[in-house]
Formats: C-alpha cells, sequence, structure tokens
C-alpha cells in the first residue's frame, strides 16, 4: 500500500511540448510557463527532460502499473522523440498530461491510460509505457506504507544472502537462518548490515572502493556475535572475522 506525502497541484497551467517542467511543476519542483523576449513559453525545473528523469532511475518502479489512490508521475517512450513523455496518474484510472500543443491554462486529462498511449502514438510514431515513480524532480511524493518484512520473508531473504556470499548449504543452518531473520523483522537495516558483512569478508577488501573503517566495523559486529551466543563459540558463518592483513587499506571514497 502506497501513501501520498506530498500532494500536488494538478490544475496548474501548462505549455505543450515541456511536460517534465508540467510534472515537477505540480509538486513546486519547475516553474509554471513563462515566456521569453522572443514570446516563446518555458518552464525551469529539475530534469530537462521526461528522457533525463527516467534515466535517472531514482524511485522508478519500470513496467508496473501506477499504485491507485495516489498520485504519481509516469513515463513513456515515444517512437521519434528522445525526450519522451511524463504525464500524472491521478490514481483514479484518469491521467493528467501536457498533451496538446500551446498555452493551457490546465492539464489535459485522460480517461485511461490507453487513451493517452493511443493520443500519443500517431504523432509520436508510437508510444510505449514504460512505468512509474515514487519521485518528482527531487523529492519523494509517495512512500509504502509497509514497513519491514514478516519472518518468513526475512527467512528467505537470509538464505538468499547466504547464498550469495558463497555460503555453503551446510553453514546456512535452520539456527542461523531464524536468528538473522529475526533481526530482520526487528530492524530493517539489518539485511544490508549482514550483506554487507558477508560479502566484504570474500571480496570487497580487494575493491579500491572500499572503506577504511571497514575492518573496524566487521570487528565490532564480531564481537556483537560472540556477546549475543554468550561464548567464544561463533556458528561458521554467523559472523565473518577477517584477517585485517588481508585488507589493502585505500582512501574512502567521497
Amino acid at each position: 500500500m502506497w501513501e501520498q506525502t506530498v500532494a500536488p497541484d494538478w490544475r496548474i497551467p501548462y505549455v505543450g511540448g515541456w511536460c517534465e517542467g508540467h510534472v515537477e511543476g505540480m509538486w513546486g519542483q519547475a516553474t509554471l510557463p513563462m515566456q521569453d523576449k522572443n514570446g516563446n513559453w518555458y518552464t525551469m525545473g529539475q530534469y530537462s527532460s521526461a528522457a533525463a528523469k527516467w534515466a535517472s532511475g531514482v524511485g522508478n518502479h519500470p513496467g508496473e502499473l501506477p499504485p491507485s489512490g495516489v498520485i504519481v508521475p509516469v513515463y513513456f517512450d515515444l517512437g521519434n522523440d528522445p525526450n519522451e513523455h511524463t504525464a500524472v496518474s491521478l490514481g483514479d484510472g484518469r491521467y493528467v498530461s501536457s498533451t496538446l500543443s500551446g498555452y493551457h491554462d490546465h492539464g489535459y486529462v485522460h480517461p485511461s491510460l490507453q487513451h493517452l498511449i493511443d493520443m500519443y502514438a500517431g504523432p509520436n510514431g508510437g508510444c510505449a509505457y514504460l512505468g512509474w515513480s515514487t519521485y518528482v524532480g527531487k523529492i519523494e511524493v509517495v512512500k509504502n506504507k509497509e514497513k519491514g518484512m514478516n519472518l518468513e520473508q526475512a527467512r528467505n531473504e537470509a538464505q538468499r544472502i547466504g547464498l550469495l556470499a558463497h555460503m555453503t548449504e551446510a553453514e546456512i543452518t535452520p539456527d542461523w537462518v531464524e536468528y538473522h531473520a529475526k533481526n530482520m523483522v526487528a530492524d530493517p537495516a539489518y539485511a544490508a548490515a549482514l550483506s554487507k558483512q558477508l560479502y566484504e569478508g570474500t571480496k570487497w577488501q580487494n575493491d579500491v572502493w572500499k572503506s577504511t573503517h571497514y575492518d573496524e566495523e566487521v570487528e565490532k559486529a564480531y564481537q556483537r556475535g560472540l556477546a549475543a551466543n554468550g561464548s567464544s563459540n561463533v556458528a561458521p558463518g554467523t559472523y565473518v572475522k577477517v584477517d585485517p592483513s588481508s585488507i589493502v587499506e585505500v582512501k574512502e571514497k567521497k
């Protein structure tokens, strides 16, 4: 389920051909249409085009239909226009777009996604839906209300992380999975921390962009594992102990 974090004013004016500025303007991320000294309309926003925003990858959900009940930007590939196109899903089946040429007091409301695609396909040599995004300009306009994982999801994630870290099936014991799964449920950041620790133990220390704080972080994690187990014997693969002599010290990435 998604919730609106920043509500737009989707009834703002637009100028045809400035779709990215139109969408960003709904959330205050771009100027309203302006005219230069020669009378040409334009807007100024965060991205130069819909293609540039989609290419950034920020918040993108490729191939997914937009969620209902919230207002989000959607993106389209145009056959003969490298700038592509963006519009807004109103969350009720309708789409607001800068469809018509010239200046208009409010966006063109399409009754359906297919209606928008059909109108754009002819004059643009085709129109294909790309997906939607949680971001407009530089702000996140919706968030997922479902926080964290349930225990079954966490068990699957723990097994996946272990296999990706080249642990053997013998090392990925039910107790190991359960231990890390419960931590994932309790702490949304735990899965990333576990992945970082296991992966760094065999490979990341050889990469030039490795943090110089890596060995310190792994040592702390190892000591927490010792304390949690109540003994000096930590189950294989539970916490990776790295030989500091194997770490290549490099400058921290800026």
